[in-house]
């Protein structure tokens, strides 16, 4: 069996790995167990470094959809006027503009005074919804509090501008609820300070007619809504605030408070002095020219599976900069732990791309290993690892999950 070529890596670094399936392939790099078997780590700083990263979810700043928490009738009641019924029809725009303010052509904006919803499964569908967006965004048993700001409608040929992203108070995002509407274009745009590229929604689609949609979008990003091409977009908008106990900078404590725990148990993994220059070369395991170590917790990599697939030329030419989502939050998670650690404990992070080829009549592993920049440090067969993964799963997903849910391409 051919050697694995790789860089210097020892049980004080942490590898992501991806998988590029093929044809019926045993389980990448050398695990063992059945489809349904739910991989454990070794050792008790190991599980609790994948617990760590279990806590950490998608650093999202936009996400949205159908509104399922809430039920399909808000029993919408303005002012001079009554119930609203919908989806918008022509006739209760003509009666709906008598109460608003037109903001843009074809535009109005109702007040929040104006209006009330009286279906009372309304207030507790957002209050559910509400609990939901505040976990997602890193506010975990924290009751945001929603404040309905207004209500946007839009005809044929109107539109919503982009205004500046504004932070007030103890706003800490702005949910959009949609009723059903029946309508096309008027896709809403959001997009990130600082950020190139903006999210779109779709809301306008065949289900937009028969139940309520939201995006919800974080403090300091911004919106429009395009030009809507036929029928008519109502919109109820809320603000998101932080209960008046809570420290307006209670998610950066949670965040700064986690790392500090995750550095504490990374900085057991390296045994010696906390200076750099005090530490020896010693040899690496996976290396066997090198390694006259003896086999134990102490040799293993901490490895864990990337949660997206990725192109590979793009993860090549972007590094860890092309991950997204959960990857791309866990791995931040961890060079922020990393920082805070001395130089003589701090880690290095690889990926490790692994792909199976067939040759006659046996199928073998290749691995490519890559530094966290994208640049190749080796590669050579999976089955030369004379050190095991140490493998963490903050999601506790089965084998099957691991490697075949998503048709993985690395590993980080």
């Amino acid at each position: 069996m051919g050697r694995i070529h790789r860089p210097s890596i020892d049980s004080s670094e942490i590898v992501s790995c991806c998988h590029t399936p093929s044809i019926d392939p045993p389980w990448p790099f050398n695990m063992k167990g059945e489809p349904s078997d739910v991989p454990v780590p070794k050792g008790k700083v190991a599980q609790q470094i994948s617990d760590l990263l279990g806590q950490v979810q998608n650093d999202e700043f936009c996400f949205g959809g159908l509104a399922y928490l809430l039920p399909v009738l808000p029993g919408l009641k303005v002012s001079n006027i009554g119930t609203v019924s919908f989806p918008l029809r022509g006739e209760m725009v003509e009666q709906l503009k008598l109460q608003a303010r037109e903001e843009q052509f074809q535009s109005w904006t109702i007040p929040a005074s104006q209006v009330a919803m009286q279906n009372p499964e309304w207030g507790s569908g957002i209050a559910v919804l509400c609990a939901f967006i505040a976990e997602k965004l890193g506010y975990k048993d924290i009751a945001l509090l929603p404040r309905l700001t207004r209500v946007l409608v839009c005809g044929p040929g109107g539109c919503v501008e982009r205004l500046p992203a504004v932070v007030t108070g103890r706003c800490v995002a702005t949910l959009v609820v949609q009723p059903p509407s029946e309508y096309t274009g008027g896709d809403l745009l959001v997009s990130r300070a600082g950020a190139k590229n903006e999210v779109r929604y779709e809301l306008g689609n065949t289900a937009a007619a028969f139940r309520p949609h939201y995006v919800v979008y974080t403090a300091g990003s911004s919106c429009c809504v395009e030009r809507v091409t036929a029928g008519y977009r109502i919109a109820m908008v809320y603000q998101l605030l932080l209960p008046a106990q809570v420290p307006f900078d209670w998610c950066k404590r949670a965040r700064l408070a986690l790392s500090g725990e995750l550095a504490a148990a990374l900085k057991q993994l390296k045994a010696g002095p906390d200076d750099i220059g005090a530490i020896e070369e010693e040899p690496y395991p996976g290396n066997p020219e090198n390694d006259t170590s003896d086999t134990g917790d102490d040799d293993e990599i901490l490895a864990f599976v990337l949660s997206n697939s990725y192109n590979r030329m793009l993860s090549y030419k972007d590094g860890w900069e092309a991950l997204s989502g959960v990857d791309r939050a866990r791995f931040q998670f961890l060079k922020d732990a990393n920082s805070l650690l001395p130089p003589g404990k701090q880690l290095s992070f690889y990926f490790a791309n692994s792909h199976f080829t067939t040759e006659l009549t046996k199928t073998k592993e290749v691995v490519v290993w890559r530094s966290i920049t994208g640049a190749v440090a080796g590669n050579g067969s999976g089955t030369a690892l004379s050190k095991p993964f140490n493998f963490l799963n903050p999601d506790d997903e089965s084998l099957s999950q691991l490697w075949g849910q998503h048709q993985k391409v690395d590993y980080a």
